[in-house]
């Protein structure tokens, strides 16, 4: 097992069962640890989602979680939590696992904060139509009603 390897999950939407994006998410958090015998570092939902479908395939390899159940961080909040979890850990290779629309925001936020990643890898991760986060049910409401003005935002805060 190379521990310094570490897939990070970061969650998209909510929902019943937490949604199927971060279904997917989970699964392939799941699957990549399997496959390269290493940690991962997720927050509360995909923690649940992994334990209550994917555990088999990782049950020995160490699973951490960034988050407290019921706390809704923002992305800028959770990767402050995964770098203190990165450094405590001694983690060097780090590659992110999430919706395709936030990993831009993430790999900017993550590389500001000295987290960058690793090694970039695509995953297919849906939309939820039926999220309890409308913003994150299609791509138009993520982008125009959610994405840019966080984008402005967050550079004025300096968070970019």
């Amino acid at each position: 097992m190379d521990n310094k390897l570490v897939f990070i999950g970061l969650c998209f939407g909510a929902g019943e069962n937490h949604g199927i994006s971060n279904y997917y998410i989970a699964k392939n958090v799941a699957e990549e640890m399997h496959v390269e015998q290493c940690a991962g570092i997720v927050q509360w939902e995909l923690y649940e989602i992994i334990q209550e479908k994917f555990f088999n395939q990782i049950e020995g390899l160490p699973l951490y979680v960034m988050t407290t159940k019921g706390k809704d961080l923002d992305t800028f909040d959770v990767l402050c939590r995964a770098a203190g979890l990165v450094q405590e850990k001694g983690f060097r290779y780090i590659t992110y696992v999430g919706h395709p629309a936030l990993l831009w925001l993430v790999r900017s936020i993550a590389f500001k904060l000295g987290i960058p990643e690793y090694e970039k890898r695509k995953y297919q991760i849906p939309y939820d139509p039926n999220s309890s986060q409308w913003r994150t049910r299609s791509w138009w409401q993520f982008w125009f009603f959610w994405e840019i003005p966080v984008i402005i935002l967050w550079s004025f805060m300096g968070r970019l």
